[in-house]
């Protein structure tokens, strides 16, 4: 009965797991996606995005905000109401300034809007990231050499 107990117990952890990740893989992936089927350049933007935010937050992506909003929605009312800080991680907030997290933020929001026209494309947001390094690079190097 104790195997059958376990091998049940296990089995049940295996679907929780996968339909986890097949959840996340649902709001990762674009919503364009969802309703076309069809891929574009512009899928991966979207995921990035996606991966951003949960970055900048420390939630997941399936977790829901006041009982009907996902991340990625809650994320976005949050631009909208400049409110955007306080939902920021706090380990987010205590390593980069505010305006580092609001260039990362900035970013974040291109990156998952709704149509995939308006999102950039991967290699902007390449260069978008590297001039951010740039910005924090150059603010520890005006930080070091004023010390």
């Amino acid at each position: 009965m104790e195997k059958a107990r376990k091998l049940f117990e296990a089995k049940e952890e295996y679907f929780i797991r996968n339909i986890a990740m097949l959840l996340k893989k649902q709001i990762t992936c674009n919503r364009e996606y969802l309703d076309t089927l069809r891929v574009t350049k512009k899928c991966d933007v979207y995921g990035f995005g996606v991966e951003l935010v949960e970055v900048l937050t420390g939630h997941h992506p399936i977790e829901m905000f006041l009982e009907y909003i996902n991340l990625v929605d809650c994320f976005v009312l949050s631009m909208e109401e400049n409110c955007i800080l306080q939902i920021v991680d706090d380990v987010v907030l205590s390593q980069g300034s505010n305006e580092d997290i609001q260039a990362f933020t900035k970013l974040a929001l291109r990156c998952i809007k709704k149509k995939g026209d308006e999102r950039p494309a991967m290699r902007e947001v390449t260069l978008e990231l590297r001039w951010i390094q740039h910005l924090i690079w150059s603010k520890q190097n005006n930080e070091t050499s004023s010390a």
